[in-house]
């Protein structure tokens, strides 16, 4: 009798064979994201919360950059004392990510005495380090819109000469690209900055709440934590704000469900004084708050509200109905207020000694403290800096269009950013030598092969995780260790701030 063999959900690293239709997808990749023969002995798990789709070439810079600046800080900077980075590796365009840890005893108790130093600084000067990270970002992100990319004119600016510059434009072709690759990196340094921390402190909090309380929920955990004036909140703030204006100055009904720019902003205009003045609220919303994407900042055609008004402007009939109707679009803050401060109480009240009752005090307030860089930070880095990014990358995109290098500046994204330099290159000599971009051709191919593959490998089902080592016993205890790190590094820091 013929039984038939199921396929293993979990296959090795190594076992996972090429999408037909896709064998060459590693070609898009550098070569340290293969899976390597060793790989099988480790254990790995698809990352689909953050990547979710197959990769395209240049966007690949969101899983290198991110690893970099994480493992930085858990290894390098603060020296967490059971974990050190994240490798990671790219299979038919889907990142699988490890952790690696360090179990030697004596090299955690070496790295626990960095940890708490380091770590109890930032506590102790949470609320200054946090503006000044805020200052950063903001400074930051005006660096990057200020990026110019030279137009490469057929003359050089005569103040090259009367100014005695000596540098011409194709130069700061390569500067200016890689100022846009260094700011995106940057700006994920300061993301991991203190984000690990806040997330330690508010982790030694959740478990001290799971084993004083045992049957409490998750959620019920994070409601005694969570901020209630969040800015990605804002955005929708913002467009219920418009929607109000719009109801208040007889506007609603030029809104459409299809929200086309096109069609309602001269239809505002014809309003005369009423139009005038919503466009003008409208401006004051989208700086800063329609620099949000429509993702989570890991693709390029995730692009934020203000590149594409259709996805607001299209949220908007919705609200002005409920507007109508007299419903309330205001948030419940003040509510919300109350109800946490009653489950706080409440669980707190149910503790049996006054050191839990101080050791519960101590935590939730640390978590307090750290929670507003923790759900803030993803507007500065994801969001706002990410989609500024990857607009400076479609301006190097025209530019590789203008010369024929390829077809349209969408595919700049086709390449990665290795080979853009490689294409830039070759625009800057261009210009030099006054002679067409040599092999024009080059790279055209290899970008409308690389849209088929992704096409092809957006199918493919991806394993969670390879059936190679799984976590063991061993990483429980650090994982225990590592909590202890961090409440100690609190107590420390809430001491000496007290």
């Amino acid at each position: 009798m013929n039984r038939s063999v199921k396929k293993n959900p979990f296959p090795m690293p190594s076992e996972i064979r090429a999408v037909p239709g896709a064998e060459n997808w590693q070609k898009m990749y550098p070569y340290f994201t293969h899976v390597q023969p060793e790989d099988d002995q480790r254990f790995w798990f698809y990352n689909s919360m953050h990547f979710p789709d197959p990769m395209p070439a240049f966007d690949v810079i969101t899983a290198e950059v991110p690893y970099h600046a994480m493992g930085a800080v858990t290894t390098r900077t603060f020296a967490f004392p059971t974990a050190l980075g994240i490798d990671y590796r790219i299979i038919n365009g889907r990142v699988y990510i490890t952790a690696n840890t360090v179990t030697d005893p004596k090299e955690i108790e070496k790295r626990l005495q960095v940890f708490q130093v380091r770590t109890a600084h930032y506590f102790e000067h949470w609320d200054e380090i946090h503006e000044q990270w805020r200052q950063r970002m903001l400074n930051l992100i005006a660096e990057m819109n200020a990026i110019k990319i030279p137009e490469l004119p057929e003359f050089e600016d005569e103040a090259v000469v009367t100014e005695a510059k000596g540098i011409a434009q194709n130069h700061y072709v390569r500067v200016a690209f890689h100022r846009v690759i260094e700011g995106y990196s940057v700006m994920w340094n300061h993301h991991f900055e203190m984000l690990m921390l806040g997330y330690g402190a508010y982790v030694t909090f959740f478990h001290f709440c799971k084993k004083a309380f045992p049957e409490i929920a998750d959620q019920t955990v994070a409601r005694m934590v969570a901020g209630i004036d969040v800015l990605m909140f804002r955005p929708d703030d913002e467009l219920k704000r418009l929607a109000k204006l719009a109801v208040e100055l007889g506007l609603g009904d030029i809104f459409t469900d299809d929200g086309n720019p096109d069609v309602i902003f001269p239809a505002l205009r014809k309003t005369g004084a009423p139009g005038k003045r919503w466009l003008e609220e409208l401006e004051i919303s989208r700086d800063p708050w329609f620099n949000i994407s429509t993702g989570d900042g890991f693709y390029h055609y995730e692009v934020c509200w203000n590149d594409d008004l259709t996805v607001p402007l299209s949220a908007l009939p919705h609200y002005i109905s409920l507007v109508k109707k007299g419903v309330s679009l205001d948030r419940p803050t003040e509510q919300l207020k109350r109800e946490q401060a009653r489950i706080i109480k409440e669980y707190r009240e149910l503790l049996n000694t006054d050191e839990d009752r101080a050791a519960f005090d101590q935590m939730l307030g640390l978590s307090h403290q750290v929670f507003p860089y923790v759900e803030n930070h993803k507007f500065y880095c994801e969001h706002w800096l990410t989609t500024r990014f990857f607009n400076k990358v479609r301006e190097f995109g025209k530019l590789l269009q203008r010369y024929e290098i390829i077809d349209d500046a969408e595919d700049i994204f086709q390449l990665h950013y290795t080979e853009v330099e490689l294409a830039l290159a070759n625009v800057m000599n261009s210009w030099a030598a006054g002679s067409p971009a040599v092999a024009r051709n080059h790279f055209k191919p290899i970008v409308a092969e690389r849209k088929r593959m992704l096409e092809v490998l957006a199918q493919w089902q991806a394993p969670p995780a390879p059936d190679a080592r799984r976590p063991s016993r061993r990483h429980a205890v650090r994982r225990r260790h590592a909590r202890r790190a961090v409440g100690l590094a609190a107590q420390r820091a809430r001491g000496a701030a007290g």
